[in-house]
């Protein structure tokens, strides 16, 4: 079994496309974050890494130098699909990609890198097969006894429920604590009247709600692309620093938090504002790849 790992916000979508053209000899994990990435590389190796960032040449070249850094990092292939790179980028990963590149591209590249065929590249996986599809169970042959058939009909499969746009990913909520977000608040009789020196312990939403100029301004700070300025703290910070600041912004421009007008008329903004602080804390939140970050950022 030849298993290839795929790290980045469109990962799944790239690894249905290869899954449609691969043979049964291959597995596709995906990532979303680059700290989950990082994690899945060192729990289970893979054969090779495709590191997907259609937004930024940085953000692909900072994972890729944290997985140069390991041993095993040195020995895999490396592909990435981002913007085009520098030549010092390009020389870290045996092939760049664009991120508007046809999947052919992806597959001739995985085969000359690993030095297999996929198999399949004329004749995707396709659900109407003959036979079922190879995702579905295959029903006995036609001369079979009849009690090998039974009740073994393949039953219509239900379609996923939806997920909220507002949930973040499992894996991520494990990663930056335990408990919820939104524990239950105890009454406290002493809290009824609020005292001068209590009222500045109140969450940032229940002190002023979130306008529409303040999501135009950090909308405006986090396509600058810098980490540290994103979660509003000093170059260097790390720990309890990090994550509080992750902590406080992520409620503070939570749409359940917001003006209902404000969130539903800016609901692509604050989802742009949400991710790039979920992308900011898996990269400072990492000790790994906060100092590779540190250090590409400096040298440029």
């Amino acid at each position: 079994m030849i298993r290839i790992l795929l790290i980045g916000r469109q990962a799944a979508a790239w690894s249905e496309r290869l899954e449609r053209r691969a043979g049964d000899d291959f597995e596709f994990d995906t990532a979303r974050l680059p700290a989950a990435g990082l994690r899945q590389f060192e729990a289970t190796p893979p054969d090779a890494l495709v590191v997907i960032d259609s937004a930024s040449t940085k953000r692909a070249a900072t994972l890729i130098a944290a997985v140069r850094e390991r041993p095993l990092g040195q020995l895999i292939p490396v592909i990435a699909i981002a913007p085009p790179p520098g030549e010092a980028e390009h020389a870290e990963v045996d092939a760049w990609l664009s991120p508007n590149a046809p999947v052919e591209r992806l597959v001739d590249a995985l085969e000359e890198c690993l030095g297999v065929e996929f198999g399949q590249a004329d004749s995707p996986r396709d659900s109407s097969d003959s036979n079922g599809g190879p995702w579905r169970e295959k029903t006995p042959a036609r001369d079979a006894p009849k009690s090998f058939w039974g009740d073994k009909t393949p039953a219509k499969q239900a379609p996923e429920p939806l997920k909220s746009t507002n949930e973040m990913p499992q894996y991520f909520i494990e990663e930056i604590d335990d408990e919820p977000f939104d524990q239950p608040r105890r009454l406290d009789r002493s809290s009824i009247f609020s005292s001068p020196s209590r009222r500045g312990q109140e969450r940032p939403s229940e002190q002023a709600r979130v306008d529409q100029e303040a999501v135009e301004r950090k909308l405006k700070a986090v396509r600058h692309e810098d980490y540290y300025a994103i979660l509003e703290i000093r170059r260097g910070a790390e720990g309890t620093v990090v994550r509080e600041a992750f902590h406080r912004l992520y409620r503070r421009f939570d749409p359940r938090e917001m003006d209902f007008e404000v969130a539903h008329r800016m609901e692509d903004e604050i989802g742009e504002i949400r991710d790039a602080l979920e992308d900011a804390w898996a990269v400072l939140g990492d000790p790994t790849l906060r100092q590779a970050y540190l250090e590409h950022t400096t040298r440029r």
